[in-house]
């Protein structure tokens, strides 16, 4: 069975990549250059993504005060952006993707406008994440504590007889 986890992640990545093909579409913009770039960001943010999500549980960023995981944040969401930014540079180049107004950029150029588009979507992933992460264990607080509560009435009710 698919855990909730992947569940999200092919749902999000797959409605990212929906959303550019209508757009696509609508400005006529659908080539196979396209199509090999959106492969090419899909499948690094994708693993990218889940990558992050490892160095954030690793680093244990969601239990540090809440100053300390909004910097924490920006700066996984950097370092894994230049990352995004650099590989996609590279791997336009190799696969010959470049348009041509690109192909009149520097190489740096490149990178750091992949790297902030990068640093968008993955910052993005990273708000719905740490939503979701505050979701649950806001549930599981209020689960606790009704079962708490639920306790302390049994225990009041059989002390009266």
């Amino acid at each position: 069975m698919l855990s909730r986890y992947w569940a999200y992640q092919f749902f999000g990545w797959g409605l990212f990549i929906l959303i550019n093909v209508f757009f696509a579409f609508t400005f006529e913009k659908f080539t196979l250059n396209f199509i090999g770039r959106l492969l090419i960001f899909v499948s690094l943010a994708f693993t990218i993504s889940h990558l992050m999500r490892y160095g954030i549980i690793r680093s244990n960023v969601l239990m540090r005060p809440i100053q300390q995981q909004l910097v924490g944040f920006i700066v996984i969401t950097l370092i894994f952006a230049i990352t995004v930014g650099y590989l996609e540079s590279l791997l336009t180049q190799i696969f010959d993707l470049r348009s041509r107004q690109e192909k009149s950029f520097t190489e740096s150029k490149i990178i750091i406008s992949n790297t902030f588009s990068s640093f968008v979507y993955l910052f993005m992933w990273n708000c719905i994440y740490v939503l979701y992460h505050y979701i649950q264990k806001s549930r599981r607080q209020e689960a606790e504590s009704l079962r708490l509560e639920a306790q302390l009435k049994e225990l009041e009710l059989k002390s009266r007889f």
